[in-house]
């Protein structure tokens, strides 16, 4: 169980990180969202 407002925040930054730049996606060719977002535009 969560603790405090300033666990919640810890725990939802890192699943932010894990669902743009960690996981990939058939959609996006087996890239991360980031990675196929950097491939897309050239950068």
């Amino acid at each position: 169980m969560l603790k405090n407002i300033a666990e919640l925040n810890v725990i939802v930054d890192k699943y932010v990180h894990w669902f743009n730049h960690e996981r990939i996606s058939l959609k996006t060719k087996g890239l991360s969202p980031i990675a196929y977002r950097e491939q897309v535009l050239g950068n």
